[in-house]
């Protein structure tokens, strides 16, 4: 049996109220510690991944090659990412986080800022509504799956 459309757009209208506020809030968060929300998502991934390459870091963040160049460029000039030069091949860099901005970052911040409400979560909601969020990332990831 399908699920009627109602519902469906009703699911959808949350998505994408979820969204935004998500968004709102990472914006917010990111202009307090003087980036934009762009700059914001790399500096977590290589948050993340010290090490990491351009590459990597353009497909964990869904982004194109030349937009992630231009923020790592800018992120790089002000000190907050650290650019080197793979030893073995000059066209590869390695990414990390500057040390002076590695202690000043900090993830349960940014975790706190797009997620205001966490601190309201009693802990037996959080095993229910990772289980929702994982449903729902399984239905974002079904639109990437190759069509057999």
């Amino acid at each position: 049996m399908e699920v009627p459309v109602s519902e469906l757009e009703e699911l959808f209208d949350t998505y994408l109220k979820i969204q935004a506020g998500i968004t709102a809030n990472l914006e917010a968060h990111a202009l307090a510690l003087g980036l934009n929300a762009s700059q914001l998502l790399v500096v977590r991934d290589i948050q993340d991944h010290p090490g990491t390459s351009l590459k990597d870091v353009c497909q964990r963040c869904g982004l194109k090659k030349s937009a992630v160049s231009r923020l790592i460029d800018h992120l790089c000039d002000r000190e907050i990412v650290v650019r080197q030069t793979c030893p073995t091949s000059r066209r590869s860099v390695s990414l990390s986080l500057g040390d002076a901005w590695n202690t000043q970052f900090c993830r349960e911040s940014a975790l706190r800022a797009a997620l205001p409400g966490l601190g309201l979560l009693l802990p037996h909601e959080v095993g229910p509504l990772q289980s929702s969020l994982l449903s729902f990332l399984r239905l974002l990831d079904a639109s990437r799956q190759p069509k057999a």
